[in-house]
């Protein structure tokens, strides 16, 4: 009866360490899924930056004299 019982704790562990590893698994795929948002939101601000830029150009180009 020690021995089932003993069995029964051990299940109940394992059990237990199968949630917590699902619960990892989870915050990893959570923290991949934050990466992949962070890397673009970065590739949006780059994007921004380029058309700042270009505006930015195209404002000299249009005060500029024009030489003709």
């Amino acid at each position: 009866m020690g021995f089932v019982a003993w069995e029964m704790g051990f299940v109940a562990w394992e059990m237990g360490f199968v949630a917590w590893e699902m619960g990892f698994v989870a915050w990893e795929m959570g923290f991949v899924a934050w990466e992949l948002g962070f890397v673009a939101w970065e590739m949006g601000f780059v994007a921004w930056e380029m058309g700042f830029v270009a505006w930015e150009k195209g404002f000299v180009a249009w005060e500029s004299p024009v030489v003709g």
